[in-house]
Order: C-alpha cells, then sequence, then structure tokens
C-alpha cells in the first residue's frame, strides 16, 4: 500500500468518520479518490491534512471532514443531478461523481439546467439567487454561508416551491471564501 493511500485512509478514519459521517458510499468514496492528484505535485504532502489548502490565487482544496459533513447532509443519492461549483480542482466533483447519478461543473451549465443538488466548495457572504433559481423542486444546495464579520456555517437550502425555499444550518465551518464571494465593502461614517 503507498503512503497515499494509507494517508486517505487515516483522512476516512480520523477526520471524516469521527466528524460524524456514516454513509458508507460517502466514506468508500473518500478513500477512494485520490485526493493528491488535485493538487500541484510541490503539495502533496499536505493534502491530507485537517484543513483547507490553500493552492494560490483565492483558490483552495476544501477542507475533507467540511465537504463531507455537508454531502452526508445533502444525503447524496444516485438520482441526483449535482453541480458543483467553486471546485478549483475537479475533487469535489469527483467525489460527487462516485454518489450521485449525474454530475457537472459550474462552467458547464445551461441557463435551462436544473438540478436536485447543488454543492459548493467555499463560502459565500451571501446565496447568489442566480444558484438558487437552478434547483429543481425539492432540491438542494450546501454552502458554508459566511457574512462580513460572522463564523461561516455550513447551510442546506432546499427548493420547497417555486419562490420558496427552507434554510437548515449544519455545522460552524472556517472556510475561505470563494474569490469573487467576499463580503461587499460597504462605506460607512
Amino acid at each position: 500500500m503507498s503512503h497515499f493511500s494509507t494517508a486517505r485512509i487515516n483522512m476516512v478514519d480520523s477526520q471524516i468518520h469521527t466528524a460524524g459521517v456514516v454513509t458508507a458510499p460517502i466514506l468508500e468514496a473518500f478513500r477512494t479518490v485520490p485526493r493528491e492528484n488535485y493538487v500541484p505535485e510541490e503539495m502533496r504532502g499536505l493534502v491530507y491534512a485537517d484543513e483547507d489548502l490553500s493552492l494560490g490565487n483565492g483558490h483552495f482544496l476544501m477542507e475533507p471532514a467540511v465537504l463531507a459533513r455537508m454531502l452526508e447532509a445533502a444525503e447524496v443519492n444516485k438520482s441526483d443531478r449535482a453541480l458543483s461549483i467553486g471546485d478549483s480542482t475537479g475533487y469535489s466533483a469527483a467525489i460527487l461523481t462516485m454518489l450521485a447519478g449525474f454530475v457537472t461543473t459550474a462552467d458547464r451549465v445551461a441557463s435551462n439546467d436544473q438540478f436536485s443538488l447543488i454543492v459548493v466548495s467555499g463560502a459565500v457572504a451571501e446565496m447568489p439567487p442566480e444558484w438558487l433559481s437552478l434547483l429543481a423542486l425539492r432540491g438542494r444546495i450546501v454552502a458554508v454561508l459566511k457574512p462580513k464579520g460572522q463564523m461561516g456555517v455550513a447551510t442546506e437550502i432546499e427548493r420547497i416551491g417555486e419562490n420558496s425555499f427552507s434554510t437548515r444550518k449544519l455545522f460552524d465551518a472556517g472556510t475561505p471564501y470563494l474569490p469573487g464571494f467576499e463580503p461587499r465593502i460597504t462605506f460607512t461614517f
């Protein structure tokens, strides 16, 4: 067994499973997808740390336990049409591919696409309405909402009607902002 295979198993056992993730397909996806293949070679030694991994220019690889807990809360299944947003490396999409029936990334979305699941691999100061409009009825989006000056909270939003949504706070998460989704700078006296 390679060093990375051992590190991947340890990540699942000591970070993800101990964070309360118990769904077998999610644990298997994290055991199977080689996280080291989604970062530059010089960063591979850090890839299984229990933290977000900065890749430069505001891009990062999301902390594995946070991603796993969001997927567990979303109850991903093979009937899901999933969209991965903010996944600068492709890692989140690779994990989703093992769990959902159909997966695409934000750069491949058509204006009429509808998704039963949207996974955002980073924090946003507020939920963009255009993302919510991509949700099918009973569809859900999981993301870390992090308003200015507040701790991030992993949140699930479900579309329950044409223009109505249900919001459920999941857990605190110190996830970095996705580039371009930081709080707006406002001028005050």
